[in-house]
């Protein structure tokens, strides 16, 4: 049986191999078109906020349609890992509810113009994430 370091030594090149592929990121061109179509458009021009289910499934779509690739196992945290190091304008906040998914939006927003797009204290929705809710922008994590 070899060690790490033995193992390594017999096979360097197997190794690096292996330690690139898996840090390569998935969906690479879809990617770059969900960037181009949401985040810079709605999140960064727009002004949007927008909470990370609402970003995941307009991703999940566009690799589908790009590659023919079901992407619906692509979990939440890579996708937001590869925002914060690629736009580090994008704000995330995590709402105190635990069934309700994290805010993103651009950190330049105005402090006024993103509590106008939260839901109120009482429980009750603005009239913003109702109109979302009805046009299948889900506001908590779903999928």
């Amino acid at each position: 049986m070899c060690t790490q370091s033995q193992h390594l030594f017999i096979y360097p090149f197997i190794y690096f191999s292996f330690m690139c592929c898996r840090d390569k990121p998935m969906f690479d061109a879809s990617y770059k078109l969900f960037c181009e179509r949401i985040i810079r458009q709605r999140l960064l021009v727009n002004n949007e906020v927008l909470r990370m289910g609402q970003l995941r499934k307009p991703f999940i779509d566009m690799v589908k349609e790009n590659k023919g690739v079901d992407a619906s196992n692509y979990r939440q945290d890579l996708l937001k890992k590869r925002l914060a190091q690629d736009f580090p304008k994008l704000a995330f906040h995590m709402p105190t509810k635990r069934n309700v998914c994290e805010l993103v939006f651009a950190e330049t927003l105005s402090k006024d113009a993103l509590v106008d797009m939260l839901p109120d204290q009482s429980g009750m929705e603005t009239t913003q994430s109702i109109s979302d809710m009805q046009n299948g922008h889900p506001l908590c994590c779903t999928s």
